[in-house]
Protein backbone atom coordinates (compact mmCIF):
# COMPACT_ATOMS: atom_id res chain seq x y z
CA UNK A 1 0.00 0.00 0.00
CA UNK A 2 2.83 2.42 0.89
CA UNK A 3 4.66 1.63 -2.35
CA UNK A 4 1.51 2.48 -4.24
CA UNK A 5 1.32 5.84 -2.46
CA UNK A 6 4.94 6.61 -3.39
CA UNK A 7 4.25 5.74 -7.01
CA UNK A 8 1.31 8.12 -6.93
CA UNK A 9 3.56 10.93 -5.56
CA UNK A 10 6.06 10.51 -8.41
CA UNK A 11 3.21 10.44 -10.86
CA UNK A 12 1.94 13.73 -9.42
CA UNK A 13 5.38 15.35 -9.78
CA UNK A 14 5.64 14.25 -13.41
CA UNK A 15 2.16 15.52 -14.09
CA UNK A 16 3.05 18.86 -12.49
CA UNK A 17 6.08 19.25 -14.70
CA UNK A 18 4.02 18.44 -17.75
CA UNK A 19 1.40 21.09 -17.05
CA UNK A 20 3.71 23.78 -15.62
CA UNK A 21 3.80 25.62 -18.93
CA UNK A 22 0.02 25.67 -19.34
CA UNK A 23 -2.31 28.45 -18.07
CA UNK A 24 -3.36 27.61 -14.55
CA UNK A 25 -4.45 30.90 -13.07
CA UNK A 26 -8.03 30.55 -14.20
CA UNK A 27 -8.58 27.30 -12.25
CA UNK A 28 -9.19 27.10 -8.55
CA UNK A 29 -8.79 23.29 -8.45
CA UNK A 30 -7.27 20.94 -10.94
CA UNK A 31 -7.86 17.16 -10.85
CA UNK A 32 -4.53 15.39 -10.85
CA UNK A 33 -4.66 11.88 -9.52
CA UNK A 34 -6.81 10.05 -7.09
CA UNK A 35 -7.12 6.97 -5.00
CA UNK A 36 -9.90 4.47 -5.11
CA UNK A 37 -12.23 6.58 -2.99
CA UNK A 38 -11.86 10.23 -4.16
CA UNK A 39 -9.95 12.44 -6.56
CA UNK A 40 -7.12 14.58 -5.28
CA UNK A 41 -6.93 18.21 -6.39
CA UNK A 42 -4.10 20.67 -6.88
CA UNK A 43 -4.95 23.75 -4.85
CA UNK A 44 -3.72 27.21 -5.87
CA UNK A 45 -2.87 29.86 -3.31
CA UNK A 46 -4.60 32.61 -5.31
CA UNK A 47 -8.18 33.08 -6.46
CA UNK A 48 -9.49 32.04 -9.86
CA UNK A 49 -9.32 35.58 -11.27
CA UNK A 50 -5.60 36.02 -10.57
CA UNK A 51 -4.07 38.17 -13.34
CA UNK A 52 -2.19 36.46 -16.13
CA UNK A 53 0.65 38.97 -16.39
CA UNK A 54 2.94 41.06 -14.21
CA UNK A 55 1.61 44.44 -15.38
CA UNK A 56 -1.97 43.42 -14.65
CA UNK A 57 -1.19 42.97 -10.99
CA UNK A 58 -1.16 46.73 -10.52
CA UNK A 59 -3.54 49.53 -11.30
CA UNK A 60 -2.59 50.91 -14.74
CA UNK A 61 -2.71 54.40 -13.27
CA UNK A 62 0.25 53.57 -11.03
CA UNK A 63 2.51 52.64 -13.93
CA UNK A 64 4.38 55.68 -15.29
CA UNK A 65 5.22 55.95 -18.98
CA UNK A 66 8.90 56.78 -19.43
CA UNK A 67 8.24 58.29 -22.85
CA UNK A 68 5.45 60.51 -21.55
CA UNK A 69 7.63 61.70 -18.67
CA UNK A 70 10.45 62.55 -21.07
CA UNK A 71 8.26 64.52 -23.47
CA UNK A 72 6.44 66.42 -20.74
CA UNK A 73 9.67 67.71 -19.21
CA UNK A 74 11.16 68.40 -22.61
CA UNK A 75 8.25 70.78 -23.19
CA UNK A 76 8.12 72.18 -19.63
CA UNK A 77 10.85 71.30 -17.13
CA UNK A 78 9.37 69.68 -14.05
CA UNK A 79 6.19 68.48 -15.74
CA UNK A 80 7.56 64.98 -16.29
CA UNK A 81 8.78 64.72 -12.70
CA UNK A 82 5.34 65.80 -11.47
CA UNK A 83 3.71 63.15 -13.65
CA UNK A 84 6.14 60.56 -12.27
CA UNK A 85 5.15 61.51 -8.72
CA UNK A 86 8.20 63.49 -7.57
CA UNK A 87 6.83 66.94 -6.70
CA UNK A 88 10.04 68.18 -5.10
CA UNK A 89 12.12 67.74 -8.24
CA UNK A 90 9.23 69.04 -10.32
CA UNK A 91 9.23 72.26 -8.30
CA UNK A 92 13.02 72.58 -8.52
CA UNK A 93 13.13 72.25 -12.31
CA UNK A 94 10.18 74.60 -12.76
CA UNK A 95 11.76 77.18 -10.44
CA UNK A 96 15.01 76.94 -12.42
CA UNK A 97 13.07 77.44 -15.66
CA UNK A 98 11.38 80.57 -14.31
CA UNK A 99 14.68 81.95 -12.98
CA UNK A 100 16.54 81.31 -16.24
CA UNK A 101 13.94 82.95 -18.48
CA UNK A 102 13.76 85.85 -16.03
CA UNK A 103 17.50 86.23 -16.54
CA UNK A 104 17.03 86.19 -20.32
CA UNK A 105 14.44 88.96 -20.15
CA UNK A 106 16.31 91.08 -17.60
CA UNK A 107 19.64 91.07 -19.44
CA UNK A 108 18.05 91.47 -22.84
CA UNK A 109 16.23 94.56 -21.55
CA UNK A 110 19.48 95.85 -20.05
CA UNK A 111 21.12 95.35 -23.44
CA UNK A 112 18.36 97.25 -25.23
CA UNK A 113 18.60 100.10 -22.73
CA UNK A 114 22.37 100.16 -23.09
CA UNK A 115 22.10 100.24 -26.87
CA UNK A 116 19.79 103.23 -26.69
CA UNK A 117 22.17 104.92 -24.22
CA UNK A 118 25.30 104.61 -26.35
CA UNK A 119 23.43 105.78 -29.46
CA UNK A 120 22.32 108.93 -27.64
CA UNK A 121 25.88 109.38 -26.36
CA UNK A 122 27.36 109.06 -29.86
CA UNK A 123 24.83 111.45 -31.40
CA UNK A 124 25.73 114.03 -28.76
CA UNK A 125 29.54 113.77 -28.93
CA UNK A 126 30.59 112.46 -32.33
CA UNK A 127 30.36 115.14 -35.03
CA UNK A 128 29.58 113.70 -38.41
CA UNK A 129 29.90 117.05 -40.20
CA UNK A 130 33.41 117.72 -38.87
CA UNK A 131 34.61 114.23 -39.80
CA UNK A 132 32.99 114.22 -43.23
CA UNK A 133 34.32 117.65 -44.17
CA UNK A 134 37.82 116.43 -43.36
CA UNK A 135 37.29 113.19 -45.25
CA UNK A 136 35.85 114.87 -48.36
CA UNK A 137 38.90 117.11 -48.44
CA UNK A 138 40.98 114.20 -49.66
CA UNK A 139 38.84 113.88 -52.75
CA UNK A 140 39.47 110.15 -52.88
CA UNK A 141 36.81 107.77 -51.59
CA UNK A 142 39.11 104.75 -51.86
CA UNK A 143 41.86 105.87 -49.48
CA UNK A 144 40.38 104.01 -46.49
CA UNK A 145 38.99 100.58 -45.91
CA UNK A 146 36.29 101.22 -43.29
CA UNK A 147 33.29 102.54 -45.19
CA UNK A 148 30.98 104.67 -43.03
CA UNK A 149 27.31 104.31 -44.07
CA UNK A 150 26.34 107.66 -45.57
CA UNK A 151 23.36 108.96 -47.52
CA UNK A 152 24.25 111.25 -50.42
CA UNK A 153 21.69 113.87 -51.45
CA UNK A 154 22.04 115.71 -54.74
CA UNK A 155 20.22 118.95 -55.39
CA UNK A 156 20.53 120.99 -58.61
CA UNK A 157 20.06 124.71 -58.16
CA UNK A 158 20.42 126.56 -61.44
CA UNK A 159 23.81 125.68 -62.83
CA UNK A 160 25.04 124.40 -59.49
CA UNK A 161 24.90 120.88 -58.12
CA UNK A 162 24.74 120.73 -54.35
CA UNK A 163 25.78 117.59 -52.52
CA UNK A 164 24.72 117.01 -48.95
CA UNK A 165 25.54 114.03 -46.80
CA UNK A 166 23.80 112.55 -43.78
CA UNK A 167 24.86 109.53 -41.76
CA UNK A 168 23.00 106.28 -42.15
CA UNK A 169 22.82 105.40 -38.48
CA UNK A 170 22.84 101.64 -38.68
CA UNK A 171 24.36 99.20 -36.21
CA UNK A 172 27.58 99.30 -38.27
CA UNK A 173 27.66 103.08 -38.07
CA UNK A 174 27.65 103.08 -34.26
CA UNK A 175 30.21 100.30 -34.16
CA UNK A 176 32.65 101.90 -36.58
CA UNK A 177 32.85 105.40 -35.08
CA UNK A 178 34.18 103.97 -31.84
CA UNK A 179 36.07 100.91 -33.03
CA UNK A 180 38.21 102.31 -35.86
CA UNK A 181 40.87 104.99 -35.48
CA UNK A 182 39.92 106.41 -38.86
CA UNK A 183 36.91 108.13 -37.27
CA UNK A 184 38.84 109.63 -34.36
CA UNK A 185 38.49 113.22 -35.57
CA UNK A 186 34.74 113.06 -35.11
CA UNK A 187 35.02 113.04 -31.30
CA UNK A 188 34.57 116.59 -30.09
CA UNK A 189 36.91 116.38 -27.07
CA UNK A 190 40.00 115.29 -29.04
CA UNK A 191 42.82 117.68 -28.02
CA UNK A 192 44.34 119.69 -30.86
CA UNK A 193 41.79 118.26 -33.24
CA UNK A 194 42.30 120.98 -35.84
CA UNK A 195 46.07 120.52 -35.79
CA UNK A 196 45.72 116.77 -36.21
CA UNK A 197 43.33 117.34 -39.09
CA UNK A 198 45.78 119.68 -40.81
CA UNK A 199 48.78 117.39 -40.31
CA UNK A 200 46.93 114.40 -41.72
CA UNK A 201 45.92 116.44 -44.77
CA UNK A 202 49.57 116.52 -45.79
CA UNK A 203 49.34 112.87 -46.79
CA UNK A 204 47.37 111.13 -49.50
CA UNK A 205 48.27 107.58 -48.57
CA UNK A 206 45.90 105.65 -46.32
CA UNK A 207 48.61 104.17 -44.10
CA UNK A 208 50.30 107.52 -43.45
CA UNK A 209 47.03 109.22 -42.53
CA UNK A 210 46.08 106.36 -40.23
CA UNK A 211 49.49 106.50 -38.56
CA UNK A 212 48.88 110.14 -37.61
CA UNK A 213 45.49 109.27 -36.12
CA UNK A 214 46.78 106.27 -34.16
CA UNK A 215 49.22 108.45 -32.24
CA UNK A 216 46.21 110.18 -30.67
CA UNK A 217 43.82 107.24 -30.34
CA UNK A 218 43.72 107.31 -26.52
CA UNK A 219 43.44 111.08 -26.16
CA UNK A 220 39.65 111.22 -26.50
CA UNK A 221 38.01 110.36 -23.19
CA UNK A 222 34.62 110.52 -24.86
CA UNK A 223 35.65 107.80 -27.26
CA UNK A 224 36.91 105.61 -24.41
CA UNK A 225 33.69 106.16 -22.46
CA UNK A 226 31.68 105.30 -25.55
CA UNK A 227 33.57 102.05 -26.06
CA UNK A 228 32.96 101.12 -22.42
CA UNK A 229 29.24 101.73 -22.91
CA UNK A 230 29.23 99.48 -25.95
CA UNK A 231 31.20 96.76 -24.16
CA UNK A 232 28.80 96.83 -21.22
CA UNK A 233 25.84 96.60 -23.60
CA UNK A 234 27.35 93.72 -25.53
CA UNK A 235 28.05 91.94 -22.24
CA UNK A 236 24.37 92.21 -21.31
CA UNK A 237 23.35 90.61 -24.60
CA UNK A 238 25.96 87.89 -24.07
CA UNK A 239 24.62 87.14 -20.59
CA UNK A 240 21.13 86.89 -22.07
CA UNK A 241 22.40 84.29 -24.55
CA UNK A 242 24.04 82.35 -21.73
CA UNK A 243 20.71 82.22 -19.91
CA UNK A 244 19.02 80.97 -23.09
CA UNK A 245 21.61 78.21 -23.37
CA UNK A 246 21.14 77.30 -19.71
CA UNK A 247 17.36 77.19 -20.20
CA UNK A 248 17.74 74.79 -23.13
CA UNK A 249 20.04 72.63 -21.02
CA UNK A 250 17.45 72.70 -18.22
CA UNK A 251 14.84 71.31 -20.64
CA UNK A 252 17.13 68.46 -21.67
CA UNK A 253 18.29 67.70 -18.14
CA UNK A 254 14.73 67.67 -16.83
CA UNK A 255 13.58 65.42 -19.69
CA UNK A 256 16.20 62.76 -18.97
CA UNK A 257 15.70 63.09 -15.24
CA UNK A 258 11.93 62.66 -15.66
CA UNK A 259 12.46 59.48 -17.66
CA UNK A 260 14.80 58.16 -14.98
CA UNK A 261 12.35 59.19 -12.24
CA UNK A 262 9.50 57.35 -13.98
CA UNK A 263 11.66 54.25 -14.34
CA UNK A 264 12.61 54.37 -10.67
CA UNK A 265 8.95 54.76 -9.70
CA UNK A 266 8.06 51.69 -11.74
CA UNK A 267 10.99 49.74 -10.30
CA UNK A 268 9.87 50.52 -6.76
CA UNK A 269 6.33 49.45 -7.59
CA UNK A 270 7.50 46.07 -8.91
CA UNK A 271 10.30 45.66 -6.38
CA UNK A 272 10.47 42.11 -5.03
CA UNK A 273 7.81 40.80 -7.39
CA UNK A 274 8.44 37.91 -9.76
CA UNK A 275 5.76 36.31 -11.90
CA UNK A 276 6.99 32.73 -11.69
CA UNK A 277 4.50 29.85 -11.59
CA UNK A 278 5.82 27.09 -9.39
CA UNK A 279 4.50 23.65 -8.42
CA UNK A 280 5.34 21.77 -5.28
CA UNK A 281 4.35 18.17 -4.50
CA UNK A 282 3.49 17.14 -0.97
CA UNK A 283 2.27 14.04 0.86
CA UNK A 284 -0.29 14.93 3.50
CA UNK A 285 -2.51 13.03 5.87
CA UNK A 286 -6.20 13.05 5.13
CA UNK A 287 -8.76 13.50 7.92
CA UNK A 288 -9.09 9.72 7.84
CA UNK A 289 -5.39 9.40 8.62
CA UNK A 290 -4.37 8.17 5.20
CA UNK A 291 -1.44 9.51 3.17
CA UNK A 292 -2.53 11.56 0.17
CA UNK A 293 -0.36 13.20 -2.53
CA UNK A 294 -1.11 16.86 -3.33
CA UNK A 295 0.48 19.64 -5.38
CA UNK A 296 0.46 23.37 -4.56
CA UNK A 297 0.77 25.96 -7.33
CA UNK A 298 2.31 29.39 -6.57
CA UNK A 299 1.74 31.96 -9.32
CA UNK A 300 3.84 34.79 -7.90
CA UNK A 301 6.75 35.25 -5.57
CA UNK A 302 7.31 38.38 -3.44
Amino acid sequence: MLIRKIVIVFSVVLAGIAIAGNPIAEMRHMPVLGNRNAPIYAQTEESADFPSGEDELFDSGEHKSIKTSFLLSLALPGAGEFYAGNKIKAGAFLAAEIALWTGVIVYNNKGNDGEEAYRVFADAHWEFEYYHEWFRGFGNDSIYTEQLPVHEHIEIVGDDTIYTYTPNKTHDYYEMIGKYDWFLLGWEDLPNRDAIRDSSAMFSDHSNILEVLKRHRDNSQLRLDYMNLRKETNDYFTYSKYFIGAAIFNHLLSAFDAAWTAKRANDRMYEGFTFAPKMEAHIVFSPQGELEPRIVVNLAKF
